[in-house]
């Protein structure tokens, strides 16, 4: 079961949903995300200003100590 949470940001999408074992996870979705070539892996990135790095920061913080808030409760 998932569960979309609310985010600081407009932009950051977060989802908070069951992994394996039961241990939450959360989803966090930036849509500017860019590939780079790394070795002969391909990873991605994101980008972020201070302002969403603050943030994403705080909404991290909030899902470690379990203080998140669903988008509609």
């Amino acid at each position: 079961m998932s569960t979309r949470l609310k985010s600081s940001r407009p932009e950051i999408s977060l989802t908070r949903f069951s992994g394996e074992g039961a241990v939450m996870k959360l989803n966090v979705l930036i849509p500017e995300n860019n590939k780079y070539e790394w070795g002969q892996d391909t990873v991605e990135a994101i980008s972020l200003t201070r302002e969403q790095a603050g943030s994403l920061a705080h909404d991290l913080l909030a899902f470690a100590n379990e203080w998140e808030v669903a988008e509609h409760e």
